[in-house]
Parts: C-alpha cells; structure tokens; sequence
C-alpha cells in the first residue's frame, strides 16, 4: 500500500502544479492589457506597416475597426513560429531584380 499512496501523492502534486499554473496563466491573460498596432510594432522590433502586412499570422483582434494585441499571445506566436532566437533569425528581406535577372536580396 505504501507504493500505492506515493503513487497518488505524486499524481496529487502534478495536478496541483498544473492547476496552479493555469491559474496563473488566466490571471496573467485577464489581468494584461491590449496594446495598439504602434505597441506591438515596437515590441517585436518592426514597423507598423510590417505588423499590418502580418496580420493574418499575428494575433490580435478587431474592435470597432482598430486592431489590439496581447503581447503574451504575440511572443506565443513569435516563439512557436520563429523559435527562441527571433531577432536573429527574424530579418525583413526585399528582392530587387539586377540586369543578370537573379534577385538580389538586401537586408533592411
């Protein structure tokens, strides 16, 4: 019996553990405030303008016609789409045709 009570002691403290962070999470989520398009922009280290041509990656939502992020949401979705290392591998690129018909690419 003594394996067994251990058994749910362990068991016990894992669901504690999750349900403690959950908790904390939720808190966190109602308790950050939404940020405008600008806010995120100089969260993430990028123009506006990058923003709102990402925003069908980025998310955010819609009310009464202007766009509001979380920014725990954003470094979410910045993390599970670049990885941890997002200024070095994030990098915004343009291509620019040259006379020899192969593109160019220019690092901004």
């Amino acid at each position: 019996m003594d394996f067994f009570n251990q058994f749910l002691d362990s068991i016990k403290q894992v669901v504690i553990d999750a349900i403690k962070e959950a908790l904390q999470q939720a808190k966190q989520e109602i308790c950050e405030p939404w940020v405008t398009t600008k806010e995120i922009a100089e969260h993430l280290g990028q123009s506006e303008s990058w923003v709102n041509k990402n925003l069908h990656i980025i998310p955010h939502i819609k009310h009464d016609g202007s766009k509001r992020f979380k920014k725990s949401a954003v470094d979410q979705w910045r993390v599970e789409t670049y990885g941890q290392n997002y200024h070095s591998q994030m990098v915004t690129v343009n291509q620019v045709k040259v006379s020899s018909k192969r593109p160019v690419k220019f690092i901004e």
